[in-house]
């Protein structure tokens, strides 16, 4: 799977959308076409890979190799490499061979080489998709200051983060490591970016994540620390802030001021594809209005095509007419409760639930965020041991003192 995301193209330099399009169409013959070949040697009760070896890596002109150390019949390679042959569209090879494996490898890799007559179609059929998923003019197109700032970020654009399990694994453990009293929510993530690496899918990537759970407990911070690890630009929104969809999907062109949505304007500023987005206190994003335009102006409802990868991968900013593949961020919301979402938004998000903290936590949280210092850890402990037990006692609580502690505030704290 590529490395690279084209997130969007400005009107004029479509070039490398029309490249993406034309790479997507040749893999997908290619596929159809192995596809054929599987078929063929399954009904002579062979198997393609047992017998040679397919370098794809130029997919128009694929390499292919025999497998010396195979014992075959050769009057079964005959068979097979003559019925690929007869196979439709390949007429003009020889319907005559001796069985050799390089008979064999020759005949597929002609197979499977995409011709000049083929490669034409696939591009007139690519270009007809870039030209029907960008028309113009484009509102981008009247507003130079907004197409200026965008067009550093056009075109194909790096996916961060690992690029195997095993570099996912190693990033989860120092996540972990960072972050142990949380290692429920930590262990659901890791599984499920390690599934999405397992399948091939380059740089961090895990679906939409909903921690909920008491205030205090590291949620956001997990967010943060995940995305630092990955490499990934990271932004934070704020709910409770305000709850017009404007800041994530953008205001048209038709408002008093244009402006593009904060998930966009990260990508464009890092020149990344997939960011990691917090949204915390998201039960609060349920607000909001209907315009006259009949716009709903509520986050949650904005988020909701975000949130679903096909309509993600094909968002229309208002403020540019840009068609934008946003599918590549990995959204992480927080909050205190889940019982007043509305169920489309649930079943679009996995949901972990982050328990209130204990102490065996806190003290796992001292480890982590306390100095290497013996007498404050040793007045921290006394003040979770005092406070851990009250209702409004939490992290934040912790870490406000650890920022103002003195000596003569531990002296005190220790009594």
């Amino acid at each position: 799977m590529s490395d690279k995301l084209t997130v969007y193209t400005l009107p004029g330099d479509r070039s490398d959308l029309w490249k993406d399009a034309l790479e997507e169409e040749c893999q997908r013959a290619h596929l159809a076409r192995l596809k054929s070949l599987h078929a063929i040697f399954d009904a002579h009760d062979l198997d393609l890979d047992d017998l040679v070896l397919i370098d794809a890596d130029e997919i128009t002109e694929p390499r292919v190799m025999g497998r010396n150390y195979f014992i075959y019949d050769e009057q079964q390679v005959a068979a097979v490499t003559l019925d690929i042959r007869r196979h439709p569209g390949k007429v003009g090879m020889p319907l005559m061979t001796d069985g050799s494996i390089d008979a064999l490898c020759t005949t597929i890799q002609n197979f499977l080489r995409i011709s000049k007559t083929v490669h034409d179609v696939l591009s007139k059929r690519a270009e007809g998709k870039v030209r029907k998923g960008h028309p113009g003019p484009l509102p981008i197109d009247k507003d130079k200051e907004l197409k200026n700032f965008l067009s550093g970020s056009s075109g194909s654009l790096p996916l961060a983060g690992p690029r195997s399990v095993h570099q996912i694994d190693e990033m989860f453990a120092r996540v972990h490591a960072r972050a142990p009293w949380l290692r429920h929510a930590t262990q659901r993530i890791w599984k499920h970016a390690r599934g999405r690496a397992a399948a091939g899918v380059t740089g961090y990537s895990a679906p939409p994540i909903m921690l909920w759970g008491p205030g205090g407990t590291g949620k956001t911070e997990l967010s943060a620390i995940i995305a630092e690890e990955a490499g990934c630009p990271a932004l934070e929104m704020d709910a409770g802030a305000g709850s017009a969809s404007f800041r994530v999907t953008g205001v048209e062109s038709g408002f008093s001021t244009r402006q593009i949505g904060e998930p966009l304007r990260l990508i464009a500023e890092h020149g990344i594809a997939n960011p990691v987005i917090t949204i915390n206190e998201v039960e609060k994003a349920m607000g909001g209005v209907n315009t006259a335009g009949g716009l709903n102006t509520s986050m949650i409802a904005a988020l909701l095509p975000m949130l679903e990868p096909s309509t993600a991968a094909s968002f229309r900013c208002p403020a540019s007419g840009l068609v934008c593949d946003m599918s590549r961020i990995s959204w992480m919301m927080t909050g205190n409760s889940i019982s007043h979402l509305p169920a489309p938004f649930l079943t679009r998000i996995e949901v972990i639930e982050v328990p209130g903290l204990s102490l065996k936590n806190y003290f796992e949280a001292l480890d982590v965020l306390c100095p290497d210092d013996p007498e404050m850890v040793l007045a921290l402990s006394h003040f979770v041991l005092d406070n851990h037990s009250k209702p409004e006692f939490s992290l934040r609580q912790i870490i406000r003192v650890i920022d103002r502690l003195t000596p003569s505030e531990e002296a005190y704290l220790c009594h």
